[in-house]
């Protein structure tokens, strides 16, 4: 898991000290110190923008590459405490695959994606008001609710390396008794729609393993149900006068047209039979699709 130091700082976030009457701008850079030349660092800079330096949080460790704002080592260290002290300790660290940070009865869920090493984090898809299941609790608990997502970018990475990171930080709490059951029941109707749609994929299996494959068969009217929500137009049902089709479309590129028995489409079917139509049926109630079947 990636450990940060002992502060409560987010990938991105700017902050501001001042010192002798100047304000100087603060950027925060945390990464995996694990990784090869993994660094957390604050990078701050010159009143009008230039680099000035960096401090690194995990030993304190600085250095400045324009000492000409600092007129003695005093001056130096008075900067540095300033911005240590500009910084608020985290209030407890807790364990998980991305990191987490509570506070009172909310907390921040962490995690990072992009960069060199093709991160990914989820969070990235989390909405506000979402409850999140969480059932292997790696952000610490087991249902909780989303109050905001943010997201951090640092774009250039240290010692020349350029590509980035986007840390996303989520505000959550935890779920209510009322909000989890909610969730539960969700969990529990996805389950029942993802086996009422494996259900319709083994009946188009059938069709194709057993069915007819006419030739010149079209035009086909009737009504369509799809195989695959993600391709519905690409492989479906089409339940027709006498028939129920399995249609397959096949006119890509890289495809054999000549297996084609329709214009740019594989086509099986079978006799519809009232057995066949009250299984379809049975799987398009759970589904909650309406479509005109008789």
């Amino acid at each position: 898991m990636k450990k940060y130091s002992n502060h409560d700082l987010l990938n991105g976030q700017s902050f501001e000290v001042e010192h002798n009457g100047k304000i100087y701008t603060c950027n925060v850079w945390l990464r995996n110190p694990e990784a090869i030349n993994g660094k957390e660092r604050v990078y701050f800079n010159t009143p009008k923008g230039g680099k000035l330096g960096w401090l690194d949080l995990r030993d304190n460790r600085y250095q400045l590459d324009n000492e000409e704002f600092f007129k003695s080592p005093e001056s130096e260290n008075e900067f540095i405490e300033k911005l240590l002290a500009a910084i608020s300790p985290k209030q407890q660290e807790t364990t998980g695959a991305e990191e987490i940070t509570e506070i009172n009865n909310t907390f921040k869920a962490h995690g990072a994606e992009g960069g060199a090493y093709g991160l990914r984090t989820q969070i990235a898809d989390w909405k506000t008001g979402d409850v999140i299941y969480d059932e292997k609790q790696k952000y610490g608990h087991e249902f909780f609710t989303v109050l905001e997502v943010k997201n951090y970018y640092q774009p250039v990475y240290d010692d020349g390396e350029t590509g980035g990171e986007t840390e996303f930080v989520a505000i959550c709490r935890p779920a209510t008794e009322d909000e989890q059951k909610a969730k539960l029941a969700k969990i529990e109707a996805g389950k029942t729609q993802a086996a009422a749609q494996a259900e319709i994929r083994a009946i188009a299996d059938e069709i194709r393993a057993r069915g007819e494959k006419p030739e010149n068969a079209e035009p086909l009217k009737g009504e369509k149900i799809p195989v695959s929500r993600y391709s519905p137009d690409n492989d479906y049902l089409l339940i027709a006068e006498d028939w129920i089709w399995r249609i397959v479309y096949n006119g890509r590129d890289g495809d054999l047209w000549a297996v084609n028995n329709l214009t740019d489409s594989i086509g099986c079917r079978v006799a519809k039979t009232p057995e066949l139509m009250t299984r379809i049926k049975k799987q398009l109630e759970i589904l909650e699709v309406k479509k005109n079947v008789a």
